[in-house]
């Protein structure tokens, strides 16, 4: 479990934190029932930084919460996946390319 845990955030202040810092995330879990300008205030900033984010009702919310953690009610009602594959622009790749061959061959 502590190898999958390593692929979430969860909790309020730590995915909010994680948002500002421009962490790699792809997806973010609100449950149903959660205060609405913690809520309204995650979809903004999620919105912002073009990272997916849903609402799913609380059985739904406690089973994937309990399959990350082994535990429940220690998420806060809000559980991020990380990005596990990091993203670059064209250029960005070309340019790794050259720093790391002389002649590189991109596909």
């Amino acid at each position: 479990m502590k190898n999958q845990e390593q692929n979430y955030i969860y909790g309020r202040n730590p995915v909010i934190e994680a948002i500002r810092a421009n962490a790699q995330i792809e997806k973010i879990y609100i449950q149903f029932g959660v205060d609405e300008k913690l809520r309204d205030d995650i979809k903004i900033k999620a919105k912002r930084k073009k990272i997916s984010c849903s609402q799913i009702d609380k059985q739904k919310f406690l089973a994937l919460e309990k399959e990350i953690t082994g535990k429940n009610h220690i998420s806060q009602g809000i559980i991020a996946i990380k990005g596990i594959i990091k993203y670059l622009a064209l250029d960005e790749l070309i340019a790794l390319a050259f720093e790391k061959s002389k002649n590189p061959i991109v596909l």
